[in-house]
Parts: structure tokens; C-alpha cells; sequence
């Protein structure tokens, strides 16, 4: 990824460079310096693509210093461009972290574009390195700066699409658009399994919450509890938020039954999500969000059903096949399921009897060691528990 990215921008800003050449503006009788140039292509998408695509901050450093030693080479052997794409690039990077909004991206490489003028200025009149403009050019080529964070914002946003499709990457571009309501999936489930999509915006808002308060990603998190059981579309009246009062198909069958058609919904989800494409933290969140979680109900039932000389039933023929949780995000859609599950069986949710709730799931995941795989601290689970 970073090398196609590097490759895409190089030839991007030389294309740009070779069509607005001195020559260009000197037919339309304007004078601008060749630093005003460089100020304004698209230098900062490079490492605002890598923002996005690459979720290792230590990457995004490194990759911006490689990058910036790219374009020194490229103009000229020029010190003070290579310092200033360099700061306006970690910048710009900073900028599309955990972006909400597809606005986000654009106010990033303004944002960017700014730190681009403030840097030519500072770069010029203290440090006084050669950048090749004058008193009277030095305006336009700060401007220039402007204006080449705006165009990386451009490029970015028309790169991105290409790398999360080729690349199977899911981007906080790609979750917005997977958080949308109107998405084929959220559209079936509220026809098919109505109770599903409810207690799904229901978990979705309450990971969303616990997320920013343990410095997640909250995006994530939503989108994920958003389509964390898109399985149950499958046999839907088989789980409890579907049904009609009364009328509980699980009484007719057996509770082996019972348990397989429980843990199908995660096979059958992941089929859903690679079929339309979901990307793989959301898939990782459909077959992680039960972890190794004992189905207690149906095997309590089981013990109950068994006759004299039956051979005995294990534990873990009811439990799912997991993984546990691998990531903070998966490891909350686990908790709020959990959660929100348990609270809308109370007859009289008062504060007191949901916070015991809360407080009772979170200690029993710790105590089975569904947790023990992700790297959700003490201090984590109190502040979880809180939002």
C-alpha cells in the first residue's frame, strides 16, 4: 500500500508541476515563483492516504519522513520544502484520524494547507533558507500552501475508494458509509428481523459511548454492533428480541437444536458480510462477539432433560466456537450485547437494578476470560462500565 501510494503521488505532483509550469502562468501574464509551485501540489495526500489506510501511528511518522525526503529530492535537492512538506503531511495525517464525516477529510487538508503558509513564513523570515521567492512573491507562495492542502484533501478522497476496494481495507471513509442507515443490510434486517435492528442501534449507541471514553474507535465500534448479528435475518424468530408474545419455536425443539441454530447466526453473518463486502474488523466483530460464551440457558436445559444412564453433556458442546474478542472494539460489542440484552428483559429498569446488570456482566466476561485476548485494562472496564 505504501508503495503504490507513494507511486500515485509522485506522478500526481509531477503531472501537476508539468502542467502548471512557470510557462503556463507566464501566457496568462502572471508572475509566480517556482516555490509557489511546489507550495501548491498535492505533496500532504501521500501521507493523509497512509492516515487512513494505516492505523500505526509510529508507520505514519516514518512513512512521512520517507516521503518528505522524496519530494527534497525531487525539487531540487530543496532543504526547506522537504521541512515543510514533512510537518504539513504529519499534519494532514493527524487531521483524517478517526475522522467522522467525509468533511473531516477536506477540513484536514485545509487545516494542513494552513500549517503549509504558516511554515513557509516561519521557514523564510527566521531560519532563513533559500526558498527561492521574494518579499513580493512570498505571499503567493503561502497562499500556494493553501491551496495544495485543499488539492491532497482532493486527492485523497479520489485515491481512497481504489485502496479499500483493491486492498480489502475498511477505512473511517468506508465505515461512514456502512453506518448509513439506508445500507441494503440495515434495510432487509428492519423487514426480516425488526427486534434484531432495534437491539442492534440500541448496542451501537452504547459501544459508541464506551469507546470514546477508553480511546477507541468509536466509529468502528458503532458500525460494528450495527451488523454484529446481520446472521439472524437468517432464522429470526429463533431469537427472543423477534418473537411474539407466547410463541417460543424453541419449546418445539430440542436444546441441541436450540444451541446450533444460536451459533449459526455468526457463520451465517460472516457469509453476509463477505457477500456484501463489509470489510474484515466488521466480520472479525461477527465471530468474535460471543467469544467462547456458554449458552446457559439451553444447556441448563439439556442437564434437565437428560434420563438416568444418558452419557454426559459437556460444557463446551454449548459454548461458541469463538475467537474471544481480539480488539477493544469487538470486545465492547461483546459487553453491550450482553448488556442491552439482559436490561430489556427487566420489568422495572430502575437505575439501580441496571447498574448491577452492567456490573454483573462486565465481572462475569472477565471471570469466564472472554477478555483475556484483547487489551481492555481494569481501568478500561470502569469506564465502561460508567458509559
Amino acid at each position: 500500500i505504501m508503495a503504490i501510494v507513494s507511486m500515485l503521488t509522485l506522478v500526481t505532483v509531477k503531472f501537476f508541476v508539468f502542467v502548471f509550469d512557470e510557462n503556463f502562468w507566464g501566457k496568462l501574464g502572471i508572475s509566480v515563483p517556482e516555490s509557489a509551485l511546489w507550495n501548491a501540489s498535492p505533496v500532504i495526500a501521500a501521507p493523509m492516504l497512509i492516515g487512513l489506510l494505516v492505523f500505526s501511528g509510529e508507520i505514519v511518522w516514518i512513512y512521512s519522513v520517507f516521503i518528505s525526503l522524496c519530494w527534497g529530492l525531487m525539487f531540487d535537492f530543496n532543504f526547506a520544502f522537504m521541512l515543510i512538506s514533512f510537518v504539513s503531511g504529519i499534519a494532514g495525517a493527524r487531521g483524517v484520524f478517526n475522522c467522522k464525516t467525509r468533511n473531516e477529510i477536506y477540513v484536514a487538508g485545509l487545516k494542513a494547507g494552513l500549517i503549509n503558509a504558516l511554515l513557509v513564513l516561519i521557514v523564510h523570515e527566521v531560519l532563513s533558507l533559500h526558498l527561492d521567492v521574494s518579499d513580493k512573491g512570498l505571499l503567493v507562495t503561502a497562499a500556494a500552501g493553501i491551496v495544495g492542502g485543499f488539492l491532497s484533501s482532493v486527492v485523497c478522497m479520489t485515491f481512497i475508494p481504489l485502496f479499500e476496494s483493491v486492498f480489502s481495507v475498511t477505512t473511517d471513509v468506508k465505515l461512514l458509509e456502512l453506518s448509513n442507515l439506508n445500507h441494503p443490510l440495515l434495510k432487509e434486517m428492519i423487514v426480516k428481523a425488526p427486534g434484531t435492528y432495534h437491539h442492534s442501534m440500541m448496542v451501537g449507541s452504547m459501544v459508541e459511548a464506551a469507546a470514546e471514553e477508553i480511546g477507541a474507535n468509536p466509529l468502528l465500534s458503532k458500525v460494528m454492533a450495527y451488523y454484529h448479528d446481520i446472521g439472524k435475518m437468517e432464522h429470526p424468530m429463533y431469537f427472543i428480541e423477534n418473537q411474539r408474545s407466547g410463541h417460543n419455536p424453541h419449546d418445539h425443539i430440542s436444546p441441541f437444536m436450540s444451541k446450533t441454530l444460536l451459533i449459526a447466526h455468526a457463520k451465517d453473518g460472516v457469509e453476509l458480510g463477505m457477500k456484501y463486502k463489509l470489510g474484515k474488523p466488521i466480520i472479525d466483530g461477527m465471530v468474535q462477539h460471543h467469544g467462547t460464551t456458554l449458552i446457559s440457558y439451553f444447556y441448563n436445559k439439556a442437564i434437565d432433560q437428560m434420563n438416568e444412564g444418558d452419557p454426559e453433556i459437556s460444557e463446551e458442546e454449548f459454548r461458541y466456537p469463538g475467537p474471544k474478542p481480539q480488539f477493544r472494539e469487538s470486545a465492547l460489542c461483546m459487553l453491550a450485547d450482553s448488556i442491552e440484552a439482559a436490561a430489556r428483559s427487566l420489568d422495572e429498569p430502575t437505575p439501580t437494578r441496571l447498574q448491577n446488570i452492567v456490573r454483573n456482566i462486565v465481572q462475569r466476561k472477565f471471570a469466564d476470560g472472554q477478555l483475556d485476548e484483547c487489551n481492555l485494562t481494569l481501568k478500561d472496564l470502569t469506564k465502561v462500565e460508567a458509559a
